[in-house]
């Protein structure tokens, strides 16, 4: 009897001590996407993206651009219902062969703080600062102007200026300043209080971020692929795709930011737009950090003389 009482105390024991290190896993083949954050908290991302545009019928490369960058979070406050992080950007290396507004439009979240909240599993709420965020950035945006009025062509200086007006008038909208920041921190937060189990994919519907006044949201399917224990780490997948009509008009409306540049080429009324995005995600089970994010992402453009695609590799790595 006494030998039964000692082996039921040793499991019960080996089990407490298991669920504590590894709260994530709820099985050998389950576990859930719960963050177990604590106040102070400092971590940074290590974040790179290499895009390329093709002329499909050649497959003859347009463009191509790649960036490196830095993303600090810190867990500044937390209740039992939310997070609260200050996140910011540091560091960039940028390379582009599109030209200089795309250099400068990928610098406007740099060295601002940017605070925000998450739910209690750790899922991204909302942003807390959007006024202040919107005055630095229309302060960019300006200085961004003058600079093109100084060191570029008359010509080109005065496209590039109506583009940038367009930028600061669609930011006089907290809704689309919020938009501007959303991209990293909603893959960061985007797949936790999921509950999952291998070989059991899950529908999922999406919302992307987007400017203007016009929504874009889709579907797809998320799956846990594998639980690796003794590495803490279990590795998910999501396949999305936007609603097709929804794409086909935003990116119309898009488009009238950059001065309708883009409709000497295509008129989207008339071409067939496509897009799909699938993400790993590699979480920790014992703490819920995502470790290291890879999206792939593939947009085509065609009508009945022009083909494009761009093909979009943005990679996230935790470095606490």
């Amino acid at each position: 009897m006494k030998n039964v009482i000692l082996f039921f105390l040793f499991a019960y024991f080996s089990l407490t001590t298991f669920s504590q290190k590894f709260p994530n896993l709820l099985s050998p083949t389950k576990i859930s996407t719960i963050a177990y954050f604590r106040n102070g908290d400092k971590v940074r991302y290590k974040i790179t993206e290499e895009s390329t545009k093709f002329k499909t019928n050649s497959e003859k490369i347009l463009s191509t651009s790649s960036a490196t960058c830095f993303l600090d979070l810190e867990v500044i406050d937390s209740t039992e219902h939310s997070y609260v992080f200050e996140a910011k950007y540091v560091s960039q290396d940028y390379q582009s062969s599109d030209g200089e507004l795309e250099k400068i439009l990928s610098q406007l979240q740099f060295e601002s703080v940017i605070r925000y909240q998450t739910d209690e599993f750790g899922q991204f709420d909302t942003i807390l600062n959007l006024q202040e965020l919107k005055t630095e950035l229309i302060e960019k945006l300006e200085k961004a102007k003058e600079l093109a009025s100084n060191e570029m062509e008359k010509e080109k200086a005065e496209v590039f200026s109506l583009i940038i007006t367009n930028f600061i008038d669609r930011f006089e909208e907290l809704e689309d300043v919020e938009a501007l920041f959303l991209t990293d921190l909603i893959e960061i937060h985007s797949i936790y209080g999921w509950q999952m189990q291998i070989g059991k994919p899950q529908d999922v519907e999406v919302y992307y971020p987007t400017i203007g006044d016009l929504s874009l949201s889709g579907t797809g399917k998320i799956n846990l692929v594998s639980i690796t224990k003794p590495k803490d780490e279990a590795r998910i997948s999501i396949s999305t795709k936007p609603n097709k009509e929804e794409l086909m008009d935003y990116m119309s409306s898009f488009l009238l930011l950059f001065a309708l540049e883009g409709t000497k080429r295509i008129k989207f009324s008339d071409a067939k737009v496509t897009m799909s995005t699938k993400t790993t995600y590699k979480m920790r089970l014992s703490d819920g950090w995502m470790q290291e994010i890879q999206s792939k992402s593939q947009s085509n453009v065609s009508d009945e003389k022009h083909k494009a695609k761009r093909m979009v590799t943005k990679t996230y790595i935790l470095e606490d």
